[in-house]
């Protein structure tokens, strides 16, 4: 038994791996995911797909690992890994704490996971993880405040990107890649980007008409502009934005919940640096699709 990184090789038996680890998901989803890990840039030195366990030549367990530079603002950006696709086949199950191991042991990169299954949880907790938020705020952002001469654009593919976005040229263009929604909002102050993702339950095939957010540079931002968003946003027929939260945004006409048909798993860290909430920015939901 081997615990090993993911080779190109290795792409097409790790799909129908976790294809049957998790059925309610798809095998397009991870025919979906595989691609994404295919074509978006690594940090040197770190996976570009995950781990596996190789029992003689047969792959019977798979972690996928999402790594990208983070900038934070600070001049040295920071390294997140976004751990997705957890499974082990149930006669290897003892060996699964192996695959975690192997994905983890970089003390410089800070570990996030956002899918985390309720049986899973107790073990990640086990292994050092910590909550950072445990539900989800559903805003209904048509009804929010308004600024006054406050337009909203959306971005596609091969935009030219102003300069007052360029903190976020990267992080808007991977985005658009991996196919996120992004509006811009300016302001008499400049511009202020936001990413977003059709919302669609784990393995629900119906797309609901919200949006999740998967960025924004400051929460503040969107309670700021919440009113022109969602007029934007309702006249393509989009009622709200759901984001990870941990009680009610101040200011943001909206409901909290935590559990119920709305309330996705608790999002997870690990590491020097805590994500914020309103940052899902390369993560699992970003990269791979709802």
């Amino acid at each position: 038994m081997r615990c090993r990184e993911i080779d190109e090789s290795d792409v097409a038996a790790v799909i129908a791996l976790l294809a049957r680890g998790f059925p309610a998901a798809g095998r397009v989803h991870w025919v979906r995911a595989l691609t994404g890990l295919a074509n978006r840039p690594v940090p040197a030195g770190l996976p570009r797909f995950g781990y596996v366990l190789d029992d003689g030549g047969t792959l019977v367990g798979a972690i996928l690992t999402v790594f990208s530079a983070i900038n934070a603002g600070d001049s040295v950006p920071t390294v997140r890994c976004s751990l997705a696709g957890w499974f082990v086949e149930p006669a290897f199950r003892g060996y699964a704490v192996r695959l975690h191991l192997a994905a983890l042991r970089r003390r410089d990169v800070t570990y996030v996971s956002t899918t985390a299954a309720p049986h899973v949880r107790p073990t990640i907790e086990a292994m050092g993880f910590r909550r950072y938020t445990g539900g989800q705020f559903i805003a209904a952002p048509v009804f929010g405040r308004t600024e006054p001469g406050v337009r909203v654009d959306a971005l596609h593919v091969g935009d030219p990107l102003d300069e007052a976005l360029a903190p976020d040229h990267a992080l808007i263009a991977d985005h658009l890649a991996y196919g996120c929604g992004v509006l811009v909002c300016t302001a008499a102050d400049g511009l202020h980007p936001f990413i977003f993702r059709k919302y669609r339950r784990r393995g629900g095939s119906i797309a609901l008409p919200l949006v999740r957010l998967v960025y924004c540079r400051d929460l503040a931002d969107l309670t700021r502009f919440a009113g022109a968003l969602g007029v934007h946003l309702l006249k393509r027929g989009v009622l709200g934005i759901t984001l990870d939260a941990d009680r009610p945004i101040d200011g943001l006409p909206g409901v909290f919940v935590s559990r119920g048909l709305f309330a996705e798993s608790p999002n997870y860290f690990k590491g020097p640096t805590p994500p914020r909430p309103g940052d899902l920015a390369h993560t699992e939901l970003a990269v791979f699709g709802p």
